[in-house]
């Protein structure tokens, strides 16, 4: 909505407007995948500033972190275990129960040391498995995350889960298969752009508080984007703006505060017009 709003606004000023605006749609955000696909696209190559802009209701209305940097590395991954079936009362030795190897699996990952190094998280948030209360379980299929405050504690948690799997599948003697399904790195802001987004964000009607560091734990593949800017010599951030809700994100009762939609579209467009000044103040 926000991007919609600023193309608006833009087109209204298109006059006024030097160099190239491009305003991304990330597709398949809360995978961690999209990103990834429009990087290998190129879109992201000849860009000199990146803002990657999210709602965060945790923050409240008012409140604008212009450098969100506490996002967590996260590897995203399916498990599909396949056993033999049979019937439970009848012929139970012949079977080889999935559904008891993903269980394993499941409370086993829960079980993983978390590292000392930094924060660390994992999940598994779906476990489907069996066909009927006489039947041993044929398949099981599980969907998990991991977390970790930098790509090196994530491979930690990511190798973990792929060991209890492993050895949950061992145990009941049944096949398994891993497939990943999204992937975002860390990325910390470019710290000479802070300044400048710091300033236009705080000059909006509105604003009670702006800082340049925090944000959420949450997970990002934006990240990827931002990085490969600034690989290529551009600079980036990500801001997270304050909104108000009846309930937090992925809730029933989640619902989207106007006036922030308001905030983001009006400080993005005064920063569209206000960047070539700015790039040409720091020598870029």
């Amino acid at each position: 909505a926000m991007g919609l709003g600023l193309a608006t606004v833009l087109a209204e000023h298109i006059d006024e407007l030097t160099g190239t605006i491009k305003i991304f749609f990330q597709p398949a955000e809360e995978g961690v995948r999209g990103a990834h696909s429009m990087v290998a696209a190129g879109w992201m190559d000849d860009v000199d500033i990146f803002l990657a802009t999210h709602l965060h209701s945790r923050l409240g209305l008012g409140n604008i972190c212009v450098g969100s940097d506490r996002y967590l590395a996260s590897t995203k991954f399916d498990v599909t275990f396949t056993g033999v079936g049979a019937h439970a009362g009848g012929d139970p030795q012949s079977g080889k129960n999935a559904m008891l190897a993903a269980c394993a699996a499941t409370t086993n990952m829960f079980a993983i040391a978390r590292h000392s190094s930094g924060a660390s998280r994992i999940n598994v948030g779906t476990l489907t498995s069996g066909e009927g209360r006489n039947v041993v379980s044929r398949s099981a299929f599980l969907q998990a995350e991991c977390r970790g405050e930098n790509s090196e504690i994530n491979d930690y948690m990511f190798n973990r889960a792929k060991q209890v799997v492993s050895g949950a599948a061992e145990m009941f003697d049944v096949q398994y298969d891993i497939r990943l399904t999204g992937r975002a790195e860390t990325a910390p802001p470019s710290p000479e752009l802070l300044p400048f987004v710091h300033e236009e964000f705080a000059a909006l009607h509105g604003v009670n508080q702006v800082t340049d560091s925090g944000g959420t734990t949450g997970s990002e593949d934006a990240t990827a984007m931002m990085n490969r800017v600034k690989e290529r010599g551009g600079l980036a951030t990500y801001v997270s703006l304050g909104m108000d809700t009846q309930g937090g994100h992925h809730t029933e009762s989640f619902d989207v505060s106007e006036e922030a939609l308001r905030m983001g579209v009006e400080a993005e467009a005064q920063i569209v017009f206000d960047a070539p000044a700015f790039l040409e103040s720091i020598g870029r």
